[in-house]
């Protein structure tokens, strides 16, 4: 399971306040991450964070979103650069994190931001997972795709057979 699900399980477990809060930042916004291959879409339905996999990568290539909708690229390495302490304006200015998104959009976004990592930081699983995030090549935000086998097809479809 990737660190982003994981970590919106612990804060809604440990810190439901802080995930509420975070429910009500995020609001209407759709937001598209993409880091490092992964890609995927963050919204709110009912009344829960969701991550969607399936994401449109075309999107990501033009600017700028619609309104409601923001845009989020960054390097892994950049991200867990931030988490130690980085500054986000160096990210920014040498194009390790790109965001679009209209000005109101983004300022709600940041604050939803603000909302998860002052929960996360409080999460007595938070630092394990950071750890395990650190150490693996797990996604960033959604679960590996399943091993295919002769029964799955290409466009992801399975087949029954039955034994004789």
């Amino acid at each position: 399971m990737g660190f982003a699900r994981q970590s919106l399980e612990i804060l809604e477990r440990e810190r439901p306040a802080h995930y509420a809060q975070l429910v009500q930042s995020v609001g209407v916004l759709h937001t598209t991450v993409s880091s490092d291959g992964d890609c995927f879409e963050v919204r709110v339905l009912d009344g829960k964070l969701r991550l969607n996999p399936q994401v449109d990568v075309t999107a990501l290539q033009h600017p700028p979103p619609a309104p409601g909708h923001i845009r989020v690229h960054a390097d892994r390495s950049w991200l867990l650069s931030l988490l130690d302490g980085a500054d986000l304006i160096d990210a920014l200015t040498e194009g390790h994190i790109a965001i679009h998104g209209a000005v109101d959009d983004l300022l709600r976004a940041r604050d939803a931001f603000v909302n998860y990592l002052a929960g996360l930081v409080r999460c007595q699983q938070a630092p394990g997972l950071l750890q395990q995030f650190r150490t693996s090549t797990n996604s960033l935000a959604i679960d590996p795709p399943p091993p295919r086998d002769a029964s799955t097809s290409r466009d992801g479809t399975t087949s029954a057979t039955t034994a004789a």
